[in-house]
């Protein structure tokens, strides 16, 4: 092998290596928050705002895997907020002196947490479709 052959070898050596390294950052990365939010995914509703404060608090380097991350922080805080509306329309609803102004906030309550849920499943579907793209990604699935 000549000197230039060698170190044209070299070179691509290093240049494969190099995108070996990356690869290899971006399927821990992936793997990092897609373990974060499918713990958030499959726990109860009464230990989601843990874990989605935990997934908000991990650290994202890619634009792709900050873009899942965005998503599906988005979709659980809505879940959550939905959540919250209709733990307030039941307290409101038990209470036995509400009358009609604690009747009229527990159906305001709960055409919010109705929509919230809607808006919720949509960018709860948008978050599992981002996480199997890069999932396969990360693989080499392209």
């Amino acid at each position: 092998m000549s000197g230039t052959e060698a170190a044209l070898f070299g070179l691509l050596f290093t240049i494969c290596a190099c995108r070996s390294e990356s690869a290899r950052r971006f399927e821990g990365e992936v793997h990092a928050i897609g373990l974060r939010i499918d713990t958030l995914r499959n726990a109860p509703n009464e230990a989601k705002p843990e874990l989605l404060g935990a997934l908000s608090a991990t650290a994202c380097q890619s634009a792709p895997v900050c873009e899942l991350k965005r998503t599906c922080v988005d979709a659980y805080t809505r879940h959550l907020a939905a959540v919250a509306s209709i733990a307030r329309a039941r307290a409101l609803l038990a209470e036995p002196d509400g009358g009609t102004s604690a009747a009229l906030e527990a159906a305001g309550d709960l055409a919010k947490a109705d929509l919230g849920l809607a808006q919720s499943k949509e960018q709860s579907e948008r978050c599992a479709s981002l996480q199997g793209e890069l999932r396969r990604k990360a693989r080499g699935d392209r």
